[in-house]
């Protein structure tokens, strides 16, 4: 799966989430297909961003190591 299908995945959920978490319709700002769709995809961004590798160091390092 490459980083695009991944991007479409992660803003799928984020939408369902986000609609989901919605507890009443008068109490948010007015949605529109736009705002749905800006605010899925900028948390789908933001969870590609976390998904990159850690730099090499002592997480990398300690994650390498198993003990037997």
């Amino acid at each position: 799966m490459d980083d695009l299908e991944v991007r479409d995945l992660f803003a799928m959920f984020a939408m369902c989430g986000d609609l989901a978490g919605r507890e009443n319709e008068a109490d948010s700002e007015e949605y529109t297909y736009e705002i749905v769709a800006h605010r899925a995809y900028s948390m789908a961004d933001a969870m590609i961003a976390e998904r990159k590798p850690l730099p090499a160091g002592l997480p990398e390092v300690m994650k390498k190591r198993t003990r037997k």
